[in-house]
């Protein structure tokens, strides 16, 4: 074998190899092959990053409201995307209503004694006690010498109550002479169990 046909058959081999790896190229664009394998170019690559951002704002609050009246007190909250409502009524009409103050208990007292007269014979006249907080009357008649007096022209009422005070009274009826310089007291009895007599009257 001659050098020429060593030098052709070198030559025969490296038109082989480059056929091969030019049949084997390809042409990537954005990941893709491109091309029929023939024609040599270079694998390019492209990128495309796409970046979305969302913001989002918390939702404004809107301020609260609050009314008041005598009467009623209203909360109301509201909340943008949620919404809360909250009532709330109060009933102040107790509070401000002015209390009735408790009656005061009355102490036991006189209040009216009896007082003398001067009338004339066959006449009628009559006597009058009162006390507030009393259980019971008595009158106590006595004579011109201090005894305990009696006559049928004197008529003892009944005790009896007016305005929460107890009236006691006594009537004499066709007043005699004999009963001249008689007087005429009472003797009350408080719920406390306290006692007190009047001043007496004189005829």
């Amino acid at each position: 074998m001659t050098i020429r046909t060593i030098g052709s058959i070198l030559l025969a081999f490296i038109l082989l190899f480059s056929l091969s790896v030019s049949a084997s190229a390809t042409i990537l664009i954005g990941g893709e092959q491109v091309g029929d394998g023939y024609n040599s170019g270079t694998s390019d690559t492209t990128t495309t990053t796409t970046t979305t951002t969302t913001s989002d704002t918390p939702a404004q609050v809107a301020p609260t409201e609050t009314t008041q009246n005598p009467t009623d007190q209203t909360s109301q909250t509201d909340t943008t995307g949620t919404t809360t409502t909250t009532t709330t009524t109060t009933d102040n009409s107790q509070n401000n209503a002015t209390p009735t103050p408790a009656p005061v208990p009355t102490a036991f007292a006189i209040t009216k004694h009896p007082y003398g007269e001067n009338i004339e014979e066959g006449t009628v006249t009559s006597f009058v006690a009162k006390a507030s907080n009393a259980a019971s009357a008595t009158w106590v008649i006595l004579d011109a010498n201090g005894n305990p007096g009696t006559s049928s022209h004197i008529s003892v009422k009944e005790p009896y109550l007016d305005n929460g005070e107890l009236v006691a009274k006594v009537v004499i009826n066709n007043a005699p002479v004999n009963i001249n310089g008689w007087t005429f007291a009472v003797d009350f009895v408080g719920n406390n169990g306290a006692t007190a007599r009047t001043n007496a009257a004189k005829l």
